[in-house]
């Protein structure tokens, strides 16, 4: 397929914030892409792989000043002067390029195959002269595109492409091109069968749960609804991580969840999702990022305890204090996630402990979708407890002074609270679900991205120091939900800090207005406030009154997994 295809298609779901509208313009496509289809299915997401792998292309804005003004023949200021008023360098690649005013020694039509594979040349060049290596692949490429296909080329290298391609459109998207007689979906897309689509569309799902590739659900899709149904779990590629909703206390989760329940520790780590396969441990964070190099404690621990042949669980690994072996707070060990050197040395200093506390696949089989009182039998027998590798502190009780004691005795032992989970569930990953209920001793406090920030002054010139937050609407699209500016140190031994912030963002900074920036999308924070306010003066008409950073989410969470409108209007509900 010619990339120009694919741009156009860009351009219409640019064109429009109502999601049926996209989904129809992605089913279009997809079904027109022939050999193309995975690869426009990883394209349309603005990526060159699935979503587990976090290979990138690592391609800063000064970089693409420069290739923009060899291409277009314009001088770096003026192509920066353009950047300032527009703050996107996808429109900024497009009005250069229409008007460039050199003549390109060749042109050639660019297809989606060429194009994805010089993207991934990119990602893969490092080492000497691996910049002028990126940089000749751009020119190359953007010296035959239009206009168009310049910004969102761009925008695709940058890592900027959000056009609204959240995971549900995707996944309607190919039923509509692939399986719409199944699902009940006509000729003009609208839905007339609508038990058929649910039917469909939860088994789409279920598959995608299982592999986080776009790419081969399509391909499989093409196949028939049959082979969807085939997809399993496989080993060494990550799986998302089931999660739970707030709840009030222990005695409210017995009512809800239907007596007995199952009551373990929540404890203040990052959750890792542990893949045996014979001696192979690979170990994944909620982001579905690959950090086994960076635990290789953790493998040692693993290979020790586990006693299946094959296995995914799904744990919390908690620092702990060398000297007492005491719990500290995620903050504490979340640097070792990004450590590339000195890995051994750093183990040491950052000890922690892995806490088990579900199965999702043993010995060749899947385990999802048995209850979650038979998974924790298969879980009992599948690990020998080790030193700092062990099961999450469990009990199972119908008995509210029970469970209330075993709660109170979570928050005197140093954990963040407990979860209450009814024993008859399924493990459904990916998902957010009632019968997972978190209980904590303090206000449930969110986690949002940094869409905004202002430059400091006095003391805290040259840091900036306020920050407005957002977090996703119903679509994935991001909607702001206030301001904050407390929460964070002045000096970098305290804590999470307005130096380390600084570092953080300004890379992001795609706009200036004054002491005003825009950032672009990609520092997660945690959040407490004292009440939610319905407000007018933000997207997502709620406002947080008296915010307060609590730390750096950005280790463990994608922008896509930041806290939803839905979760907001719950929360404001049980506030009122």
């Amino acid at each position: 397929m010619e990339y120009s295809v694919l741009c156009q298609t860009y351009a219409r779901i640019d064109s429009t914030s109502k999601r049926l509208e996209k989904t129809r313009f992605i089913a279009e496509l997809l079904k027109q892409s022939g050999e193309s289809l995975r690869l426009i299915c990883y394209l349309l997401q603005g990526r060159i792989h699935p979503a587990w792998n976090k290979e990138v292309l690592g391609i800063s804005h000064k970089l693409i000043i420069k290739v923009l003004a060899q291409v277009s023949g314009s001088s770096t200021q003026h192509i920066e002067r353009t950047w300032e008023q527009t703050g996107d360098l996808g429109i900024v690649a497009e009005q250069h390029i229409r008007s460039r005013t050199q003549e390109t020694l060749f042109s050639q039509t660019l297809t989606v195959q060429h194009v994805h594979t010089q993207l991934s040349r990119i990602a893969q060049t490092q080492g000497v002269k691996s910049t002028d290596i990126k940089l000749k692949i751009i020119s190359e490429l953007l010296s035959n595109v239009s206009g168009q296909e310049a910004k969102y080329l761009i925008r695709t290298i940058l890592e900027q492409l959000r056009i609204g391609t959240a995971d549900a459109t995707m996944r309607d998207a190919i039923i509509y091109a692939f399986l719409a007689q199944e699902a009940g979906v006509d000729a003009n897309y609208t839905i007339t069968e609508r038990e058929a689509y649910t039917r469909v569309t939860t088994q789409v799902q279920n598959a995608y749960d299982r592999i986080n590739d776009f790419g081969v659900l399509a391909e499989t899709a093409r196949k028939g609804l049959e082979e969807i149904k085939q997809i399993r779990i496989t080993l060494g590629k990550p799986i998302k991580i089931m999660l739970g909703y707030k709840g009030t206390t222990p005695t409210n989760a017995l009512k809800t969840l239907d007596k007995p329940v199952l009551f373990q520790y929540k404890y203040d780590g990052f959750r890792v999702e542990i893949h045996k396969q014979d001696d192979e441990i690979t170990i994944f964070t909620r982001r579905l990022e690959n950090v086994t190099e960076q635990f290789p404690d953790v493998v040692a621990y693993a290979r020790e305890a586990i006693t299946a042949r094959n296995v995914i669980l799904d744990a919390e690994a908690i620092g702990l204090d060398k000297h007492t072996g005491a719990y500290k707070p995620f903050q504490h060990i979340s640097q070792r996630i990004r450590r590339k050197h000195s890995i051994e040395e750093v183990a040491k200093e950052l000890p922690v402990e892995v806490r088990v506390f579900d199965i999702l696949y043993k010995d060749d089989e899947e385990v999802l979708e048995h209850s979650l009182e038979h998974r924790q039998h298969i879980l009992e027998q599948t690990i020998h407890n080790h030193k700092q590798f062990l099961l999450a502190h469990t009990i199972i009780t119908g008995d509210e002074k029970e469970a209330e004691e075993f709660y109170t005795q979570a928050l005197r032992e140093g954990v963040e609270g407990v979860f209450a989970k009814k024993i008859t569930s399924t493990y459904q990953p990916g998902t957010r679900v009632g019968t997972w209920i978190k209980l904590k001793d303090t206000h449930e406090p969110i986690d949002v991205t940094i869409v905004g920030a202002e430059w400091g002054e006095g003391k805290r010139s040259g840091w900036l120091t306020s920050f407005t937050l957002a977090i996703q609407d119903e679509e994935g699209n991001l909607c702001t939900i206030g301001k904050v500016g407390t929460g964070l140190k002045e000096k970098e031994e305290e804590g999470f800090s307005f130096p380390e912030i600084t570092r953080l963002l300004e890379p992001l900074i795609r706009e200036k207005k004054g002491k005003e920036v825009v950032i672009e999308p990609g520092v997660q924070v945690e959040v407490t406030y004292e009440e939610l306010q319905k407000s007018s003066a933000y997207d997502s008409g709620y406002a947080l009154r008296f915010p307060r950073i609590l730390r750096n989410r950005t280790e463990e969470k994608n922008v896509e997994d930041i806290t939803n409108i839905h979760y907001i209007e719950q929360i404001y509900r049980e506030q009122e």
